[in-house]
């Protein structure tokens, strides 16, 4: 779960520092209270962030979102899981 990002920002900082040019964070959910959301948007180690759209977001985050249904849910992991794979491979 993703609130204020401040641990996701830490971990993607960290692995930065270690080599990494780009990071993405997936969430299940992004649930940002009023006074979180000025810290969520300097969260600036974190190039990706994607959760499933179950909770109504700040716009000013430019989350991705995971169309979510239990119908749906599967086939958009499989798919962003291929296409996280083709971009890594091309």
């Amino acid at each position: 779960m993703f609130s204020s990002g401040g641990t996701a920002n830490n971990v993607a900082s960290w692995i930065k520092e270690k080599g990494a040019k780009y990071v993405e964070g997936w969430f299940s959910h992004i649930v940002t209270a009023k006074e979180q959301i000025k810290k969520a948007l300097k969260a600036d180690s974190i190039d990706k962030i994607v959760a499933l759209n179950t909770v109504i977001q700040d716009p000013r985050l430019k989350a991705v979102h995971i169309e979510v249904s239990e119908h749906l849910l599967a086939a958009e992991l499989y798919k962003a899981h291929e296409n996280f794979l083709t971009d890594r491979i091309a």
